[in-house]
């Protein structure tokens, strides 16, 4: 038999979404939200001793892109627009954007200070520290 060939189209970029300052500040200020929701879910699964620890990764992957869905079912947004707009509108520079981010951060850490000296609560805040760096230096 001969080998089947598989032609492949390459796709075209998606072109992002546009959205205002206003606009994607309002969906950095409910992918934040999503997160801190996913770190207290993450920490009390964690905790309940229900999932293998090579499995928390994937359960963590897997509740943002639930929250990812909840918001985009909500709002019509894809949280892979919100990058781009950010870019665009040069918000690493804009107050708004730092002072929404610095609260996000500040609500993390009042979950997290809930539980001093756990060694889970420190590793999940490492990550999102990891994670904050990562979204703070990113540039598209």
């Amino acid at each position: 038999m001969a080998a089947m060939e598989v032609k492949t189209v390459p796709k075209s970029p998606r072109k992002f979404k546009e959205m205002t300052i206003e606009e994607t500040l309002t969906a950095c200020r409910a992918v934040e939200e999503g997160v801190l929701r996913v770190e207290e879910r993450s920490f009390r699964i964690i905790k309940s001793d229900i999932l293998q620890p090579k499995a928390i990764p994937y359960m963590i992957r897997l509740e943002l892109a639930k929250e990812n869905d909840t918001y985009y079912n909500q709002s019509g947004v894809d949280t892979a627009d919100i990058l781009p707009n950010i870019k665009r509108h040069n918000l690493w520079e804009n107050e708004d954007y730092k002072n929404a981010m610095a609260e996000m951060k500040k609500k993390s850490d009042a979950f997290f200070d809930q539980f001093p000296g756990d060694p889970i609560a420190a590793q999940l805040k490492e990550g999102r520290d990891k994670r904050i760096k990562v979204r703070d230096t990113a540039r598209v």
